[in-house]
């Protein structure tokens, strides 16, 4: 009963190794080979099993091949040589008698391995009596046995097929799958710049919403003072007269506070805050003075050039020092000569504005003057507007 539980178990690994020996890959072929003896000298179950499935007819299809590989022959004989010499049933072989006898003949150098080989097989098997085919009923018997051995290696062949197969559709199904992976990071790449470059617009399209309002309200201003009456209560003065400016300032944009009944605006955000002073002016020299209320800093802008609360001079994004700091309750002027080529700023601002929460200041002034009061300053530094 064991042996016959051995023997389905044992075909599980013969097929395959048979397979194996008849490749024409030569390293496939030996290891194959080796295995094969090696399990042949230790069961005699294996040997057995390895008969009765048809080794012998398989091995003489191979051998009587011209086309089979040496190789092939080689592994072959030596399979056979561990049968015969580890007592298998040698009667099964006497079909091979003469395939191998006329092997062991061949005077080919290239084959001299093979023939000596061959030699050995004959001489045992002539020592056991056997020096040709068998009856009719042993080669029939053998017939059944190798065409049930080809059976069993053709199935295992469409096994390993079936296997390779299965193996090239994983990978490809890998590759797809890496692939697609690959489309999908590049689509997240792609809808990630559009993204930022969506916001980029957006922000533009606000800062220039911001800026149309901005334009609006001050067209809204000009377009009311134009209706409205002249102020008979306000000191009229020639273009050449020095003495006090009628000043409006626009209502600044965006977060703020506003005490009532007075005209000061005081920030509650940090954000940019323009307030354009009207009328302009064009013609003479005009101070505009300022006082600090609440000297926290300022910011500026690419298009502007002021001083900072530090005591520098910023103008597109470079800055200059030597003046004094600018502290609480501080007065700044400014002061523009415009009939002079080139017109000389000093102190100027070009929109004065404040974006720090708490920021405060009061424009107390604006003053046409006969003559400038800038006096020489030996260390003085003059900058350019670039």
């Amino acid at each position: 009963m064991p042996s016959s539980i051995e023997q389905p178990s044992s075909n599980l690994f013969l097929c395959p190794l048979v397979t194996l020996l008849n490749s024409d890959n030569k390293e496939e072929s030996k290891a194959a080979s080796d295995a094969l003896s090696k399990i042949i000298r230790n069961s005699s179950n294996i040997r057995e099993s390895q008969i009765k499935n048809g080794f012998v007819e398989m091995a003489r299809i191979n051998l009587t091949d011209e086309n089979t590989p040496d190789h092939v022959h080689t592994n072959i004989l030596i399979a056979i040589l561990d049968l015969v010499f580890n007592s298998a049933d040698i009667r099964t072989f006497s079909s091979l008698f003469g395939i191998i006898s006329q092997i062991s003949e061949d005077e080919d150098m290239k084959k001299k391995s093979i023939g000596l080989m061959a030699k050995k097989i004959c001489a045992i098997l002539s020592s056991q009596g056997i020096t040709g085919p068998s009856s009719s009923d042993e080669i029939q018997e053998l017939k059944m046995q190798s065409e049930e051995q080809k059976r069993q290696i053709e199935m295992k062949t469409r096994e390993i097929e079936e296997l390779k197969r299965n193996d090239e559709e994983k990978t490809i199904k890998i590759s797809d799958l890496e692939r697609n992976q690959q489309e999908k990071s590049r689509e997240n790449e792609e809808l990630k710049r559009k993204n930022e470059q969506l916001n980029i617009q957006i922000t533009e399209l606000l800062r220039k919403g911001e800026q149309q309002t901005r334009n609006i309200t001050q067209l809204e201003i000009q377009l009311a003072e134009s209706k409205s009456e002249p102020n008979t209560n306000i000191q009229q003065v020639s273009e050449f007269q020095s003495g006090e400016i009628p000043i409006q300032i626009t209502v600044p944009s965006g977060s703020y506070t506003k005490k009532e009944g007075e005209f000061i605006y005081t920030s509650t955000k940090d954000e940019y805050k323009t307030f354009p002073i009207n009328p302009s002016v064009q013609k003479g020299i005009c101070r505009c003075e300022f006082k600090a209320n609440k000297a926290i800093g300022s910011c500026y802008n690419k298009n502007s050039m002021f001083f900072h609360n530090n005591g520098n001079l910023y103008q597109n994004g470079k800055s200059t020092s030597g003046n004094k700091m600018i502290k609480d309750n501080d007065s700044v002027a400014v002061e523009a000569n415009l009939d002079q080529t080139p017109r000389i700023v000093h102190l100027f601002i070009n929109n004065f504005f404040l974006n720090i929460v708490g920021d405060l200041s009061s424009v107390l002034s604006l003053k046409r003057q006969a003559a400038t009061s800038v006096q020489n300053i030996p260390v003085a530094k003059g900058i350019a507007w670039e």
